[in-house]
C-alpha cells in the first residue's frame, strides 16, 4: 500500500474538518477556560498611570500576576494536552466507526493523560540532549577567556559551531523520528519507551518523504489562520481606537483582551485540522508497513 500523498492529506484533512466540524468544537471549547482567566488578570492588572507612579501593587493587583501564571503556565498546558488526547482519540473513534460518546471520549483523555505526558517528556529530554554536544566548544571558550587564550577561544568557538550544526540536523531527524510516539501510545495503547521505538519503526526508511508529509499539508491552514487572525486583528484595533478615542490606557487593555481571546479561538479552531494531518499520516504509515 502506497504512502497517503500530500494532496490527499490536505484533502483529507479537510474534508473530516469540515464534516466534523461540531464534535471537535465540544471538544476545543474547552481551551477558551484559559483565556477567560487570563482575561481576568488583564482586567484586575494595574494601568499604566499606576505603574509608571511607583504605587506598591494592592492584593487584587498582585492576584492578577498569579492569574496570569496560572492561566499560562499551568492550565493552557494541561487543558492543550488533554484536548490532544481527545481529539485523537475522537478520529480513532470515528475511523472505527464507533458510536461517539463524549463522555467516554473525556475519561480516556484523562486516563491517557499522564502516560501521555510521560511519553512526550521522553521525546522532549532525547531532543534537548542533543544539545549537551555544544559542552565542549563552551567550555574551551570559557577556558580560552580565564587563560585569556586566543588558540583556545578560538577552537572553543569552532566547536559550538560545528556542534551547533549538527545538533540542528540531530535535532530535526529526532523530531521526525519520535514524533509519532504520543500517537503510537493514544492509538496503539504502546506506553513508555516502547512507544518511541514504535515511532522509529513507523519512519524508519521514510524519513524524508515523513518530513514532507509532516509540514507541508499543514503549511495551508497555519497560512490562512494568520492572515485571517491579522486581518481581524486590525480590524479590531481600528474599531476600539474609534470608539474609545484618546484613552490610551484603556484602548491598550481593551485591545490586549480582544486580541488575546481572538489569538486563543483562531489557534483553537486551527489546532484540530492540525492534529488531524498527523492522525491521517500516522494511519498510512502503520498501514504501509
Amino acid at each position: 500500500m502506497q504512502l497517503i500523498s500530500i494532496g490527499e492529506l490536505i484533502d483529507q484533512s479537510w474534508e473530516n474538518y469540515r464534516s466534523r466540524f461540531p464534535s471537535f468544537v465540544k471538544i476545543i471549547v474547552w481551551q477558551l477556560v484559559p483565556c477567560f482567566f487570563s482575561i481576568i488578570a488583564l482586567i484586575l492588572y494595574p494601568n499604566a498611570a499606576t505603574m509608571l507612579a511607583g504605587r506598591a501593587m494592592n492584593i487584587t493587583e498582585t492576584s492578577s500576576v498569579f492569574i496570569w501564571f496560572f492561566s499560562n503556565s499551568i492550565l493552557t498546558p494541561i487543558i492543550g494536552l488533554w484536548v490532544f488526547i481527545a481529539t485523537v482519540r475522537l478520529l480513532l473513534t470515528q475511523m472505527e466507526k464507533k458510536p461517539v460518546i463524549f463522555s467516554k471520549i473525556s475519561k480516556e483523555g484523562w486516563k491517557l493523560f499522564l502516560p501521555t505526558l510521560w511519553v512526550s517528556a521522553l521525546v522532549s529530554f532525547f531532543i534537548i540532549a542533543i544539545w549537551f554536544i555544544l559542552t565542549p566548544g563552551i567550555f574551551f571558550d570559557w577556558l580560552g577567556g580565564t587563560l585569556n587564550s586566543s588558540i583556545l577561544g578560538t577552537f572553543g568557538a569552532l566547536l559550538i559551531i560545528a556542534g551547533s550544526i549538527a545538533a540542528a540536523i540531530l535535532t530535526v531527524e529526532r523530531l521526525v523520528n519520535l514524533a509519532y510516539a504520543p500517537l503510537a501510545l493514544i492509538i496503539e495503547n504502546i506506553h513508555g519507551r516502547q512507544a518511541l521505538k514504535r515511532s522509529r519503526e513507523l519512519v524508519k526508511g521514510k524519513f524524508w518523504v515523513t518530513l514532507f508529509r509532516m509540514v507541508i499539508p499543514k503549511v495551508p491552514f497555519i497560512f490562512a489562520t494568520v492572515v485571517i487572525l491579522s486581518i481581524l486583528t486590525y480590524l479590531i484595533q481600528l474599531l476600539v481606537t474609534s470608539t474609545i478615542g484618546l484613552n490610551v490606557d484603556l484602548a491598550t487593555r481593551v485591545n490586549s483582551i480582544l486580541s488575546s481571546l481572538l489569538l486563543t479561538i483562531g489557534l483553537s479552531l486551527l489546532n484540530p485540522i492540525l492534529i488531524i494531518t498527523d492522525f491521517l499520516l500516522f494511519d498510512s504509515l502503520r498501514k504501509n508497513k
